[in-house]
């Protein structure tokens, strides 16, 4: 090969993006519904928890416990937060004999490991989990809808974290489910945040979403003296920053026609991230986004990738 070519995407990974969807006093046991079966106890689990709080009636609210820096860890946890033991026994005992709805574009047979978490999570709590899809492209009209109509599930998948995919949804502080533990990934949390509010979460590690893929040529990067991108992953240094700045050096090294090339136009999906692209969303209203400075500044950046640069190239 004489280019550096990325297959699929960047290193950036979508991860299973959650959120509250529905009014209604079922959303607290939906939560955990989409991690790998493997992170369940096969130990029996006394439910012995018959608080209220984690069933709480739907209620927005501005400071949201999620935003906190705090998180509750306890040894022999997989996920760095709870265990799953811990976290079932507290699932309140009314909540048994109850359905927790999810909402996908894809059936949960696609995701290993998906329908025998779905299993165990039935088992060790009494609540029926019912897994409905919707084609992609009708996915949140459809949403919009049921909201309408007042069938809306309590747990649907985001499909990116465009403020105008939020109309129908509510912050995640409706469930009235604590998510400060350190089992639910932050970064995600913060992507999904607009107006203090935040409307979409997943949990750390699962490797049930729509992950991204970065594949290189590592002869190249030996033959033209780069950094291996495994080896500064590995060591925390791999950045956005870092992989442009590669692709630049290879491109100039090489006297190559680009440095990385896809079949998608990932890098603008990447790259509009926390209200960054054109339409904004300040939690109650939508507005027009396409003054903001961090806005032109992406657009620009992204303009200057493919069209001065050269950097990459769609096929």
């Amino acid at each position: 090969m004489k280019k550096l070519r990325s297959a699929l995407s960047l290193f950036l990974a979508a991860a299973f993006i959650f959120t509250c969807a529905a009014c209604g006093n079922k959303n607290t046991g939906s939560q955990d519904s989409g991690i790998d079966g493997d992170f369940f106890t096969d130990d029996e689990v006394v439910i012995s928890n018959d608080t209220d709080g984690a069933d709480s009636k739907t209620g927005a609210s501005d400071s949201n416990a999620a935003e906190s820096g705090s998180a509750n860890t306890s040894k022999g946890n997989k996920i760095g937060g709870k265990s799953w033991k811990e976290v079932l026994a507290g699932m309140p005992k009314k909540l048994r004999g109850t359905t927790v709805t999810v909402y996908n574009w894809n059936p949960a047979y696609e995701y290993s490991g998906a329908p025998a978490a779905i299993e165990k999570f039935e088992k060790q709590t009494g609540i029926k989990v019912e897994w409905k899809t919707e084609n992609f492209n009708t996915y949140l009209s459809k949403l919009a809808s049921m909201v309408a109509s007042d069938t809306a599930p309590d747990v649907a998948r985001l499909r990116n974290p465009f403020p105008t995919g939020l109309l129908s949804i509510q912050p995640i502080t409706a469930t009235g489910y604590d998510f400060s533990d350190d089992a639910w990934d932050k970064g995600v949390m913060k992507d999904y945040t607009f107006g203090n509010k935040t409307y979409g979460l997943s949990l750390k590690n699962t490797h049930i979403g729509s992950v991204a893929m970065l594949m290189y040529n590592s002869s190249l990067i030996s033959k033209y003296d780069l950094d291996d991108p495994y080896k500064l992953w590995k060591s925390g240094k791999w950045t956005w920053d870092t992989f442009i700045k590669m692709c630049g050096d290879y491109k100039k090294a090489a006297n190559a026609e680009f440095a990385c090339g896809g079949e998608v136009d990932w890098s603008v999906w990447a790259a509009m991230r926390n209200n960054s692209g054109p339409i904004g969303f300040d939690g109650s209203k939508f507005y027009n986004n396409t003054s903001d400075a961090k806005f032109l500044e992406v657009t620009q950046s992204i303009a200057d990738i493919y069209n001065t640069n050269h950097l990459f190239k769609l096929w």
